[in-house]
């Protein structure tokens, strides 16, 4: 369970500490490379991401891939679920 947290947690701080404190992107960004700065990052995001999974056998013993994939995808679709229930909060709000 824990592993699990992490691989989902970790890759996704790692793109907020590259973005935020990094000074190789602080320096791409203020050049007006944002856009290229963003993708380097979701690359590197995706590469981690793809490589504590590829671990995953070899860190907890008896994975079973179907659910860790599953719940990797639900991982992923609630950064959707939160964006779009965060939308309709401030749209109650200011409305």
């Amino acid at each position: 369970m824990a592993y699990g947290g992490f691989a989902a947690w970790a890759p996704v701080a790692l793109v907020a500490w590259g973005l935020r404190a990094g000074g190789f992107s602080q320096r791409l960004m203020s050049q007006g490379m944002t856009l290229g700065v963003l993708g380097f990052w979701e690359l590197i995001k995706l590469l981690f991401s793809v490589g504590l999974l590829l671990a995953a056998p070899r860190v907890v013993d008896g994975v079973n891939w179907l659910a860790v994939v599953l719940a990797f995808v639900l991982v992923l679709k609630m950064y959707w679920a939160a964006a779009l229930w965060l939308s309709v909060v401030k749209q109650t709000k200011l409305g």
